[in-house]
């Protein structure tokens, strides 16, 4: 296209996108190219491009593709070195509408801004192969992938916005050397961000939050780095290394998500740099490997333990990580007196043994591949889906627990050799105690109340099951093996609340008469093959005692002490209960009434700060748990908003950066035209 052949408004949109940078990458690498062009698309102009991929085909590498605003019903394949520009990411939409990719980069050095991409298999794709493309500043939604990297290299990421069922926000797969920076990913249907079988990567400085599943997820990984994130509200864990070695994690901000280590050998552990300038709630992050011996801080967000010996965890309160306390290639340590609450999987252990797990309050235990605990005097409760989890794990003692309120309680799979006694299970949903190919457990002295199952076995065999209480459970047994119900006469079997039968004889057969003995003189029948032939006519007192009230916890995670703030801001902390459910949390600014704020898993309110005068706050909270009120916490801020004489300042000040844009992209327009008429014949 010729220079005099194009309107001026169209060469001063080339010179500012130039001046931005957002082609620069592309113009520069390619030799000899003084002669690129811009081919433009939609517009009021004659002689423009009515589809896109129109304008791509006639284009030359270095070229820029222009589109401006408007909906463009087409799947654009981009196989050349170009810049494709978009007028406005919330104005200049692409919709394949039938599945296919809405963007597609099969070339290197192709650089994509500008568009709101949706309803697509992909948003925006860098196919296989192609490497050193830029994505950047563009929407991505409902698409089945937001924006994908396939197996590229140097590929850029930056300032996009990802967000509404797609199924990944942003995934990077068999890649090397990607940058995913400033990008926020937000309500996808599963993970915000993936990084798969990729390497060398960077994540930094994205915000990530409220993706139905982790926030950011490495599968498979190697020698990746994420740092300076911010990563909230997901429905799994904030950041999730699954199979993945030596990552680097700095600097990342969590709120009620942490970090979660998924199962995998030693390395998959103990590799990674997690520091703790790593924050969950507010408070760091204790990443501690091959470490013997020591106590974990007081005031920690989560502690994670790989491959230790002999390490204390006590008296740490986290609230709403999705793993408090994880424990992976490790043994003989110590967790105690800890408190936690809100989400799944509160203290783990995998691959580890002969650990003391006593007098927490949590929502779940999970033992994976775990041997000879100690699992004693614990709290479980919330609305998780077990309380406690016991997989493959054999020879455990499981003692004096108190475990209630969860979708299920107890839940056992092939696991052997492990003594359940004394526990005090009720109300759930689903099974006080669910057993799967279990074999040799021993579960006496439990009380398993107001379950929908109390006990339910599946596949297992030569479990002892005798001297627990079953009361008022929906269905009160299924036995799906062979097992002992009782422990003969006279020692007797368990107490059911169903039991209809009379004691009026004794003796092993029940037949001396009249006799009475405290045993019924006809066998219980399990809902299966399972058959108690010595049922007891009373409860055992087998009750846990119910502790005293604990007071609760708040804490203030923004704004930090001294912080400046200024218009409305919000003011937003967590707040937890040990031994029950938080009922309100209030905040108060200096010496005024208490404000009942909003409350979740966490807490939030917005101050506007136009209303006082410049000057330093102390701002308060306090949460109730319907009998005591917790400590007050505060954080000391400065208010400070622009005055006019400021504002006044600050005006000039944009308007000199606007006036010189436009004088450079004069002065460029102008050498141009100058340099056309010297090549003109």
């Amino acid at each position: 296209m010729e220079f005099e052949g194009a309107s001026m408004r169209k060469w001063s949109l080339v010179v500012v996108v130039m001046f931005l940078g957002v082609t620069f990458s592309a113009l520069t690498i390619l030799p000899g190219n003084a002669k690129a062009s811009t081919l433009y698309v939609g517009g009021a102009e004659l002689g423009n491009y009515t589809t896109i991929q129109g304008a791509i085909d006639d284009a030359n590498p270095g070229d820029t593709v222009y589109v401006f605003n408007g909906t463009y019903l087409e799947s654009v394949i981009v196989n050349k070195t170009i810049s494709l520009v978009g007028e406005g990411r919330d104005t200049t939409f692409v919709d394949p509408g039938s599945g296919a990719a809405g963007i597609k980069l099969a070339a290197d050095w192709v650089n994509v801004t500008g568009f709101s991409v949706r309803n697509g298999s992909q948003g925006i794709v860098v196919d296989y192969g192609f490497d050193d493309c830029r994505i950047d500043t563009n929407n991505v939604s409902y698409n089945y992938e937001g924006i994908l990297i396939l197996s590229s290299k140097n590929s850029i990421v930056i300032n996009n916005i990802a967000f509404s069922n797609n199924g990944s926000g942003i995934e990077v797969s068999t890649s090397e050397h990607s940058t995913v920076a400033d990008n926020t990913v937000f309500s996808n249907v599963a993970r915000g961000i993936l990084v798969h079988y990729s390497g060398n990567s960077t994540l930094t400085n994205n915000t990530v939050h409220s993706n139905e599943y982790a926030g950011i997820y490495f599968a498979g990984s190697y020698h990746n780095e994420l740092d300076d994130n911010t990563i909230y509200g997901n429905g799994g864990p904030g950041i999730d290394l699954d199979y993945s070695v030596n990552t680097t994690v700095v600097d990342n901000e969590m709120l009620e998500n942490g970090i979660w280590i998924r199962m995998g050998s030693l390395e998959y552990w103990n590799t990674h740099t997690i520091e703790t300038s790593n924050t969950v709630n507010g408070k760091p992050v204790h990443y501690w490997k091959n470490t013997v011996g020591g106590t974990i801080p007081s005031g920690a967000g989560q502690v994670i333990l790989a491959n230790c010996t002999n390490v204390t965890v006590d008296g740490q309160i986290i609230g709403s990580p999705y793993s408090g306390i994880m424990i992976g290639h490790s043994s003989r340590n110590t967790i105690t007196n800890n408190g936690m609450s809100s989400d799944p999987t509160n203290i783990f252990l995998f691959y580890s043994d002969n650990h003391t797990i006593a007098n927490n309050t949590a929502n779940s235990i999970s033992l994976a591949s775990a041997k000879y605990n100690t699992i004693e005097d614990n709290e479980l409760t919330g609305d998780d889906y077990y309380a406690m989890y016991v997989k493959s794990s054999d020879n455990n003692t499981i003692a004096k627990n108190r475990v209630y309120n969860n979708r299920n309680g107890i839940w056992m799979d092939s696991s052997d050799g492990n003594n359940i006694t004394g526990n005090n299970i009720f109300s759930h949903t689903g099974y006080g105690i669910y057993m799967y190919y279990g074999h040799e457990n021993s579960i006496t002295e439990n009380t398993i109340t107001d379950n929908e199952w109390g006990i339910y076995t599946w596949s297992s065999y030569d479990n002892a099951i005798y001297h627990n209480n079953f009361i008022n459970n929906t269905n009160q047994s299924v036995d799906g093996g062979t097992n002992s119900w009782d422990d003969g006469y006279p020692s007797g079997g368990n107490y059911w609340s169903d039991y209809a039968g009379v004691d009026n004889c004794s003796g092993p057969s029940q037949d001396v008469c009249p006799d009475p003995d405290g045993i019924g003189d006809t066998p219980y029948p399990s809902l299966a093959a399972g058959l108690d032939g010595f049922p007891l006519m009373e409860p055992l007192p087998l009750e846990v005692p119910t502790p005293e009230n604990q007071r609760p916890v708040c804490e203030i995670v923004h704004p930090v002490e001294h912080e400046r703030i200024h218009e409305t801001h919000t003011i937003s902390g967590t707040a937890s209960d040990e031994d029950g459910t938080i009922v309100k949390v209030e905040i108060r600014i200096d010496n005024g009434s208490w404000i009942q704020v909003n409350w979740n898993t966490s807490w939030s309110y917005e101050w506007d700060t136009t209303n006082v005068s410049n000057g330093e706050y102390t701002i308060y909270a306090r949460s109730y748990d319907g009998e005591d009120y917790s400590d007050e916490v505060n954080v000391t801020v400065d208010v400070h908003n622009p005055t006019e004489e400021e504002m006044m300042y600050g005006e000039i000040f944009f308007w000199t950066a606007v006036v010189l844009v436009v004088i450079i992209a004069l002065v460029g327009l102008g050498l141009e035209v100058r340099r056309r008429k010297k090549e003109e014949p």
